[in-house]
């Protein structure tokens, strides 16, 4: 918290948890449109399940990120960078267009999660945590030249709310990821790291 509190650098921790929040806010209607795709996919065209895991990991990340650009895009940030007083702007200090949030969303989506590949994502979001505490900023944001910096301190009540904010976000991702795969496993899909148990205790028996 020091370190963060005495510049204008975003922790990675700081980017992290604004990033689940959104994600958390974004989950309801982004599995509402994955399941609805995915029922009218047959699933028995695909016979590895880990290929449909694959999948439907990348639509929904795909989903998230068009609804966190049209939002940001709309209210000039989103729920999770206000909270945490993260702005993101162009290098000449104009706010990011719908456009130009997609694009950074597709960077954040390729170079920082891996489009939710399994292993491999965690192995990208752990190169991007060494890249921002190295240099300040991530790979896809240097590239693209977008910069992130700390709009604010966020203060003890501010932290609090915050923290409290983060744990319901998570649970109602967790909870609609639960409800997007009680209704999509009959059909034949698996959607997110819970149904990776499934997958494994079907290839045992």
């Amino acid at each position: 918290m020091s370190e963060n509190q005495g510049s204008t650098f975003v922790q990675p921790a700081y980017r992290w948890v604004a990033r689940m929040i959104d994600i958390g806010l974004w989950s309801p209607f982004a599995y509402m449109a994955l399941v609805s795709s995915v029922l009218a996919f047959d699933a028995s065209m695909v016979t590895d399940n880990r290929v449909m895991l694959v999948i439907s990991g990348a639509v929904l990340l795909a989903l998230l990120m068009i609804i966190d650009a049209a939002v940001g895009a709309l209210f000039g940030s989103t729920p999770g960078k206000y909270l945490l007083r993260i702005s993101v702007s162009e290098k000449s200090g104009e706010g990011l267009t719908f456009v130009r949030r997609l694009m950074r969303n597709l960077g954040v989506a390729t170079l920082g999660f891996g489009w939710y590949v399994p292993i491999f994502g965690w192995v990208l979001m752990l190169v991007q945590y060494v890249v921002v505490r190295k240099s300040k900023q991530a790979s896809y944001d240097k590239l693209m030249g977008f910069t992130v910096v700390k709009a604010g301190p966020i203060g003890v009540f501010r932290g609090l709310f915050c923290a409290v904010f983060f744990c319901l976000s998570i649970t109602v991702h967790v909870f609609t990821l639960q409800v997007a795969n009680t209704v999509a496993n009959p059909h034949g899909w698996y959607i997110g790291l819970n149904s990776m148990g499934e997958m494994a205790s079907e290839v045992g028996q």
